[in-house]
């Protein structure tokens, strides 16, 4: 089979129509990589600018209030019901599914869903006991802790605070009446026994058993200050009460003497007075019967 061959003139035609071609694909190309960089820019502003579409009400779900329940795989209607409450104070715009064990579903107004474990909704109760009882635990050893540091840092101060109370009670002592008029010999033993108390209270590093010491002989010296004790010794005029007492006895018996001499005394008074009286009569009716006897003497 012969072929004939092409004109110049047409194969030139179809070199042109190709090359037309492939420059309007390529027109194409520059077209669509032009449009996809104008969207990619228009979505990078839009982003810039704040205008992305708006966000799920389920991406921002406020955790709710745990419920403390008594038995964690058997949650009963109450804890069942308390769990559901809490999640919906907590979101008022969206309404909660609780399932048996706890977890729930959370379905807000705009659609979105957020779905809550048991761990989000409640604690048991011997978790929170236990929870509970770690934390005064460790408060308790807080405490102890505490307590031995402030017990280390004042046992310095507090050991050595009867000993300076004994100490500075020496001025009361010396003008007590016990000492001014104790025996010379104790009041000796005080003095020293203060001076070595004094001694103890400067030196920083005296052990307890010498504070201890010290305070017990200063408080021994002072027990045996006696000058009150001679002063009532010597001290005798209280046999008095003894003799008052009898002299009231005495004097009552002289009492008692007196009434019985004026009564002895009263009685001859009555009789000289009666016989006086009797007298007076007797001269009466005889001046009357001299009287009667004349009269009658000059009648006849």
């Amino acid at each position: 089979m012969l072929f004939k061959k092409k004109s110049p003139s047409k194969l030139s035609q179809h070199v042109l129509a190709a090359m037309f071609s492939a420059t309007i694909l390529f027109a194409i190309s520059i077209n669509n990589q032009v449009t996809a960089d104008a969207l990619s820019d228009s979505s990078d502003k839009s982003t810039s600018s704040g205008s992305l579409p708006p966000a799920k009400l389920a991406d921002s779900i406020k955790m709710p209030d745990k419920v403390t329940v008594a038995n964690q795989a058997a949650l009963s209607a109450d804890e069942l019901a308390q769990i559901k409450k809490n999640i919906e104070t907590a979101n008022p715009n969206a309404t909660a599914i609780v399932n048996d064990d706890g977890s729930a579903r959370v379905q807000f107004i705009d659609g979105s869903t957020h779905d809550l474990t048991s761990q989000n909704t409640f604690v048991s109760n011997s978790a929170e006991t236990d929870k509970t009882s770690d934390n005064n635990k460790a408060e308790s050893s807080n405490s102890e802790t505490q307590n031995q540091t402030n017990n280390s840092n004042s046992n310095t101060s507090e050991d050595k605070a009867d000993l300076a109370a004994a100490v500075n009670f020496e001025d009361t002592v010396k003008r007590s009446a016990p000492y001014k008029g104790a025996k010379e010999k104790n009041k000796q033993a005080y003095n020293q026994a203060v001076a070595a108390g004094q001694k103890i209270l400067s030196q920083n590093n005296a052990s307890q058993s010498q504070i201890d010491q010290a305070t017990s002989a200063i408080n021994k010296a002072n027990a045996q200050l006696d000058g009150h004790v001679h002063k009532v010794k010597n001290s005798k005029p209280k046999k008095k009460p003894a003799a008052s007492t009898k002299k009231p006895q005495a004097s009552s018996q002289a009492v008692t003497a007196h009434k019985k001499a004026q009564k002895a005394t009263s009685k001859p008074k009555k009789s000289n007075t009666s016989s006086i009286i009797i007298g007076f009569s007797s001269i009466g009716l005889l001046l009357a019967l001299f009287i009667s006897l004349g009269v009658k003497i000059k009648q006849q």
